[in-house]
């Protein structure tokens, strides 16, 4: 068909390209990449820029900051009244104040966005506060899909090592307490999806698909006009591993422990503790008395991770 005038002054908008996640999908991985490319300047021969906090107001690894942005636009009140973890009252005028400066710079300058932070997966992001701040770009959104069986041991492994209290439990015995199915498929990927593409243009990265690594995939399949990032990634596919999963059996045996003995200092003696238990526990093999899913809870797993 013959483009309209308003097709016409659409494509010359600037691209915006948000990965929203959502979490335990390589997302600290891939920022920590986005980091590197940018400051090798290859996202600059893209005409693509990247948020980032000034240092001097927010100290810290700049990978670490990426959620700072994504969690002022969560409409969930936090435990002072104002969105919760890196966006509380006393920050979120400064976050926001240069977040609206760098997208002008950008829109102005006709530059490309990047942006990633798997806090853009949580249910609360108000996708139509983003949608308005991003009024002067072409959206386009990358959303990561991980199994959903695989991707909740991953979350749940991550709960362990951050030490929440929920993850004391077992994870058959977590998994079937009655909600947490509930609680954890809004972070899935299909939640997500379902959020964002009400509002904008949404593609998904399939991590299991073997033949192209996640980099190279998601800079020549996912975004448009990053040719050279594209070909940094295909010379350079690996990213950084981050938040490894690490054995569950030896953490709970730890927190027994600390449950019992809090009173005593364990701290210093605890690697040598949880090598030598995953040495006894590897010794056993299939001698261990385990707890298997229910068939219900393994059907209901099957149907979550094929939604996408």
């Amino acid at each position: 068909g013959v483009k309209s005038y308003d097709d016409e002054q659409e494509s010359k908008k600037p691209i915006a390209v948000i990965h929203v996640g959502p979490h335990k999908t390589s997302t600290t991985s891939l920022q920590q990449s986005i980091l590197k490319f940018s400051k090798k300047g290859v996202l600059t021969l893209d005409n693509f820029v990247t948020p980032m906090l000034p240092k001097k107001q927010f100290p810290g690894p700049d990978w670490k900051k990426k959620p700072y942005i994504a969690q002022c636009f969560d409409s969930e009140p936090g435990i002072d009244g104002g969105p919760p973890n890196g966006c509380p009252k006393k920050n979120r005028d400064r976050i926001m104040n240069y977040f609206t400066t760098f997208l002008s710079n950008a829109s102005n300058s006709s530059s490309n966005v990047l942006m990633s932070s798997e806090a853009f997966a949580k249910e609360g992001i108000n996708v139509t506060m983003l949608k308005d701040y991003l009024q002067d770009f072409d959206v386009e959104v990358v959303v990561f899909y991980r199994r959903f069986y695989d991707w909740i041991l991953s979350f749940y492994n991550q709960m362990a090592k951050n030490g929440a209290k929920s993850a004391n439990q077992p994870f058959v015995e977590w998994l079937e307490t009655n909600g947490t199915i509930d609680r954890m498929e809004v972070l899935h990927t299909a939640a997500v999806y379902q959020r964002f593409n009400t509002h904008f243009e949404v593609s998904v990265l399939n991590m299991h698909r073997n033949a192209i690594p996640i980099l190279p995939t998601f800079f020549c399949q996912n975004i448009k006009r990053a040719n050279h990032s594209c070909h940094e990634a295909i010379r350079n596919p690996t990213m950084p591993r981050s938040n490894p999963s690490t054995s569950l059996d030896s953490r709970h045996f730890w927190n027994e422990i600390t449950i019992r003995y809090s009173s005593m200092n364990f701290k210093r003696k605890h690697r040598d503790i949880a090598q030598n238990i995953n040495d006894k526990f590897n010794a056993m093999g299939d001698s261990i008395p385990r707890r298997c899913l229910s068939e219900g809870m393994k059907r209901n797993l099957l149907d979550l991770s094929i939604q996408i």
